[in-house]
């Protein structure tokens, strides 16, 4: 399942769900803010590697 599938599927779920309009903004909005949180998480953790990747060569060189 691609991330646009699953953004359809789950807008329907809550479209159909049986809840006034703010219950379901604050689903959507709950759902966005996690997946933003997760994805800088997530970038932050490739950027230490790859500064690591580049510090480390540099501590090798100096060894020898």
């Amino acid at each position: 399942m691609t991330v646009t599938q699953f953004s359809n599927e789950l807008a329907s779920f809550i479209n159909k769900a049986d809840l006034p309009f703010d219950a379901k903004v604050f689903v959507v909005r709950s759902i966005h803010n996690e997946v933003e949180c997760k994805y800088n998480e997530y970038l932050n953790a490739v950027k230490m590697a790859q500064e690591q990747a580049k510090a480390q060569p540099e501590s090798e060189e100096k060894q020898t």
